[in-house]
């Protein structure tokens, strides 16, 4: 049964190519990948993380992230990578704790048509030092959002280009005076029904 719903593999166990795509968008080399063995102690020093749990354990995984997060609120990011399976036990949360999520779809050359379900991508960033801090409702995102997600039925490269242009800009904004970030950093107001 397992060989049919490896609920026991992580995703870059499952496709080692994983690994190089997402340093290909990060926008240094301080990413951490941690194993199972490292997610009770080494996140909470601070730092940049990548998460990759099997399904099986993804709750246990995204515990420690949001204890991570409330330890270290603005000196961690995370980047937690689970294959859509067991969903029920964790999304509610992870779709909670995170700044922005995306899947990416079986049928690339970093997640192949034989993993036949869709690979989750939750990106959680430190606040901000500008209000309104947790940059998650904000346009920046809602423009990330919604250039990603027309993108991921064509081309993972296209993918990798905006995300590394987000997370570059991202970090611009903590040094740039508060007047200056103010429009990047206003409430996302689309798709809401106006008043």
């Amino acid at each position: 049964m397992l060989s049919f719903v490896p609920l026991h593999l992580s995703a870059l166990e499952r496709s080692p190519q994983l690994k190089s795509w997402v340093e290909s968008w990060w926008p240094d080399d301080s990413l951490e990948w941690l194993t199972h063995n490292d997610w009770f102690a080494t996140p909470h020093r601070g730092g940049n993380f990548v998460w990759t749990p099997p399904p099986a354990a993804a709750d246990a995984a995204l515990e420690q992230l949001c204890r991570t997060q409330l330890k270290r609120p603005s000196s961690t990011s995370h980047i937690f990578i689970v294959p859509r399976l067991m969903t029920s036990r964790w999304r509610k949360k992870l779709l909670k704790a995170c700044t922005f999520y995306f899947y990416v779809p079986a049928c690339f050359s970093i997640w192949n048509k034989t993993q036949h379900e869709p690979l989750m991508f939750a990106v959680c960033l430190p606040l901000s030092k500008h209000r309104p801090w947790d940059l998650r409702s904000t346009q920046h995102v809602g423009e990330l959002e919604r250039g990603l997600r027309p993108m991921q039925q064509f081309d993972p490269h296209g993918s990798r280009d905006l995300l590394r242009k987000f997370l570059v800009t991202t970090r611009k904004l903590e040094s740039m005076p508060r007047s200056l970030v103010c429009d990047l950093l206003r409430p996302d107001d689309m798709g809401q029904v106006p008043s």
